[in-house]
């Protein structure tokens, strides 16, 4: 019986430790089931926003992440020298896959 005890406790802990792993750092806080939250990071009245640039990295499991989720590759993609905003976007499902995206406007 304790041997059954300890190896239900074993599987408990190794299923609680991989939940919500690909969970989004947004400043909200990561949701349980669902999150997708856009935050704004700086905004600069004096500079038009012809232009939007974005650039994102994933994760799942928490166990592979890829991308590339800066500034500067956010401004390469939409030709942006002079930048008005910048904005941060997370979204996840589950904690089995997260999306996290710096979105840049200016021109």
């Amino acid at each position: 019986m304790n041997v059954q005890l300890g190896s239900k406790l074993l599987l408990s802990l190794a299923l609680l430790s991989v939940s919500a792993c690909a969970a989004p750092l947004a400043s909200s806080g990561p949701g349980a089931i669902f999150t997708e939250v856009t935050e704004a990071v700086q905004a600069n009245n004096g500079v038009s926003a012809s232009k939007t640039g974005e650039a994102c990295a994933q994760n799942i499991l928490g166990i592979v992440s890829t991308g590339d989720s800066t500034v500067a590759t956010a401004k390469r993609a939409a030709g942006i020298s002079r930048v008005a905003t910048i904005d941060r976007s997370f979204w996840s499902i589950l904690g089995v896959y997260a999306k996290a995206c710096t979105r840049v406007a200016g021109s």
